[in-house]
This record gives structure tokens, sequence and C-alpha cells, in this order.
């Protein structure tokens, strides 16, 4: 499966930058992680850097589960490896 935006749907948003303190602080509480209420954002930020790739997964891939599939990611701008982008080529030729 390739990286496209409609492949990559994530489960749960996960915080960033431009999320509001009291929201970072209500994400971490709703996972149980610790933190003190005087941290700043950027400490907040910090902690859920740690953590994050355990609470990121994809619809997609969560349905393959599912259905017992495995899905395997492309890495980006390789179309060599995605049989479908070498049709494309020779239909658009």
């Amino acid at each position: 499966m390739d990286n496209a935006s409609y492949h990559s749907r994530r489960q749960e948003k996960t915080p960033v930058t431009s999320w509001k303190k009291y929201d970072i602080q209500q994400w971490l509480s709703s996972k149980d992680i610790s933190f003190e209420d005087n941290d700043t954002k950027a400490q907040l930020l910090e902690k859920i850097k740690n953590v994050k790739p355990q609470y990121q997964s994809y619809v997609i891939e969560e349905m393959a589960k599912e259905a017992g599939v495995e899905v395997l990611r492309l890495p980006p701008y390789h179309c060599e490896l995605n049989p479908i982008e070498l049709v494309w080529a020779d239909v658009k030729g």
C-alpha cells in the first residue's frame, strides 16, 4: 500500500504543536501518562514524542488486521514497487 492520504488516516489524532495546552493535558490524562500542571506546552509535547509511536495506528491497517490481512507500506517515491503505477504510466503514454 502506498502512503496516499486516504490510506493513511489515523485511528486517533495525536497532539501536535497547534493543539492547546489544555487539550494536550486531556490527551495525556486519557492515556494515563503523568505530567505536572505547571509543565510547559513544550514539555508536554516532549513527553508525547516519547510515546507517540505506540498510539499511532491507521484505520485501514486495523480493518485489514480484522480480516487477517497484513499491510505492507511502500516507501515514499518508489512507484516502481507499485504495479498499478506502471500500468498508469503505460495508459498515459
